[in-house]
């Protein structure tokens, strides 16, 4: 990420606004926000108080980021993880605000590895969900800071489609739209998805569409489905973890593009 597109944590509240409506996302969306509750409970944004300088992080696999000062892991002055201003918006709709946080790896060289984390407030504090989205590094990070439009964030990030146009700083932005369903982030555009980036890149392989089970939008089985198999043209495996869920690009028949995960066999 180019240094000086964000901020260092400051405990300064961008983006901050009254929730508002999303688009309609395209099927897979499971429980659309209740109006009705919302309109009951008055706008809260006591999230923008934490102190988010001297939080600990879950990445998962039982494994934790422990801020001080907004610094950790600090092995130098040029290697250790940073963490940046958070964004603001009601992402589940209920009139509390929510935040999404940047974390970044420094490492000493050019490509420093960037995710973000979501925190809904409930029950009077930030709750983490429980998977960090969009694990970036080299020059698919970037393209802007993140920045609140109503009830979502959008996240601008540059791509290539190619590792030497990269290099050659050949790029162009996209933007991800997320928020929140049914206790998961979600993308809500381009297309009702992941909330991940699902660019194709040298050695990506397409990946066969299995008879059975479905996409969902994330690596959790109880997570709302992307779609079902026959609302999609094409799907490549982009990525896979250590628990045997694949990350597909999923086009669909007008050429939008979702980013969904695959089960591993044995639970699909």
């Amino acid at each position: 990420m180019a240094t000086g597109v964000l901020t260092a944590c400051s405990g300064a509240a961008p983006g901050i606004g009254p929730p508002g409506a999303t688009e309609t996302e395209p099927i897979g969306q499971q429980t659309e926000p209740s109006a009705s509750t919302a309109a009951e409970q008055p706008f809260n944004d006591a999230i923008t108080s934490h102190d988010w300088n001297n939080t600990v992080f879950n990445k998962g696999k039982d494994s934790e980021i422990a801020f001080e000062d907004g610094r950790a892991n600090e092995f130098n002055s040029y290697i250790y993880t940073e963490l940046w201003d958070p964004v603001y918006a009601d992402l589940d709709g209920d009139n509390d605000v929510d935040a999404l946080t940047i974390v970044q790896q420094l490492t000493g060289g050019t490509s420093n590895p960037t995710s973000f984390y979501v925190w809904l407030w409930q029950d009077g504090a930030p709750m983490q969900l429980s998977q960090q989205i969009m694990v970036r590094a080299g020059c698919d990070v970037g393209g802007g800071p993140p920045r609140a439009v109503g009830g979502t964030i959008e996240i601008p990030i540059w791509t290539a489609k190619e590792i030497s146009l990269c290099v050659d700083g050949r790029v162009f932005e996209s933007v991800i739209t997320i928020a929140v369903r049914d206790g998961f982030p979600v993308a809500t555009a381009p297309a009702f998805g992941a909330a991940e980036a699902c660019e194709l890149g040298p050695g990506n392989t397409p990946v066969a569409m299995p008879e059975t089970g479905v996409p969902l939008v994330a690596r959790d089985l109880a997570a709302p489905p992307v779609g079902i198999w026959t609302d999609f043209s094409e799907a490549v495996g982009i990525d896979h973890d250590t628990d045997g869920w694949t990350l597909v690009r999923l086009t669909r028949h007008d050429d939008t593009v979702s980013c969904g995960w695959i089960p591993p066999p044995a639970t699909s």
